[in-house]
């Protein structure tokens, strides 16, 4: 019996390390864990890493990530600024631009922009539009709901086989703008739900569909 003791101990002081570990991961419990840990394997930058590591990404590191595509671009011999609304113009000086010299710099831009600022993009303006990671067309609905412009039983099978030519909205309405325009936080959003109770956890920040024609002006991400 004492040398059964003397191997299970250990086994169990081992153990408790790794469940420590876990415990502490800061993306447990993170609505956007599976996109911070697929955002790692897509650089290899070390600051960008580090914004990656807590779940979190905040104005300051998103600014370092713009400045880091700025001065790769330089590096490349473009003159480079950001728009403020997450988009880079660039400038090569040349006043003659061949078909080469447009693959060429798309070709810079997208070595330069994807394992800095691309990587964050998505998490820095999803996170800041949809915290919750919720499905971006489910909350469409829920906002049509909550503002009558449509029955609050209609389920999304109901509302995508609406016909485009006949909705129960008008398109020049200011809720349906307004849902349209940001699904998630319009007047408020839901603040008294949670993603949970509102039934509307998901994985994509991608467009809603939306029956309508004029879906395709649909908010996105930055």
């Amino acid at each position: 019996m004492g040398s059964r003791r003397i191997v299970v101990i250990p086994f169990l002081v081992a153990l408790l390390p790794l469940v420590s570990a876990c415990s502490n991961d800061p993306l447990n419990g993170n609505p956007y864990a599976a996109e911070f840990r697929a955002a790692r394997q897509q650089t290899d930058i070390p600051e960008i890493l580090a914004a990656l590591d807590d779940g979190v990404i905040t104005d300051a590191e998103y600014q370092q990530a713009v400045q880091l595509t700025i001065n790769c671009l330089a590096d490349h011999g473009y003159n480079a600024e950001y728009n403020g609304d997450g988009g880079i113009r660039i400038h090569s000086g040349k006043t003659t631009i061949t078909d080469a010299d447009r693959e060429a710099t798309n070709q810079d831009f997208h070595d330069c922009e994807l394992p800095r600022k691309g990587v964050l993009d998505l998490l820095y303006w999803g996170v800041k539009e949809n915290p919750h990671n919720l499905d971006q067309s489910a909350s469409f609905l829920d906002c049509l709901k909550r503002f009558g412009l449509i029955g609050k039983d209609v389920t999304e099978d109901q509302y995508r086989a609406l016909d485009p030519n006949n909705l129960p909205w008008s398109a020049t309405d200011g809720d349906f703008a307004g849902c349209m325009a940001d699904p998630f936080n319009y007047q408020g959003g839901h603040p008294d739900l949670t993603p949970e109770e509102a039934g509307l956890i998901g994985t994509s920040v991608s467009p809603a569909a939306d029956p309508s024609e004029s879906a395709a002006g649909a908010a996105t991400g930055g």
